[in-house]
């Protein structure tokens, strides 16, 4: 969100989330704390902490999200095991995050 060159836009990142932005930002703000420990610099984590607050307020503004209709998507997917719902969901919101129409992201979630 920082380097153009490695990082998501928060408007990418907040659609790939969906209804778990806040929990994805207080796991990415526990991992930067841990990740360097006490050699963590003060402007580091003032930096990671304005990645996260404009994460959470672009992902804010997107909500409120619809709950996923599990029943549908195992029905569409042909019978799988209720794990398979939760990963096939969670892979139909990255797909339709990067642009792909909700419909064409189920049918490719189901050939995997």
């Amino acid at each position: 969100m920082g380097n153009s060159r490695s990082d998501y836009t928060p408007e990418r990142l907040a659609r790939a989330a969906g209804p778990f932005g806040e929990e994805l930002a207080v796991l990415s703000w526990a991992d930067r704390l841990a990740a360097r420990g006490p050699r963590l610099k003060a402007e580091h984590i003032e930096r990671h902490r304005q990645l996260c607050v404009e994460f959470l307020r672009v992902s804010r503004n997107l909500g409120p999200y619809q709950k996923v209709d599990y029943e549908d998507l195992a029905a569409r997917l042909q019978d799988p095991l209720d794990a398979d719902v939760g990963y096939a969901a969670s892979r139909v919101r990255l797909l339709t995050a990067r642009g792909l129409a909700e419909d064409a992201a189920v049918r490719h979630v189901a050939r995997l």
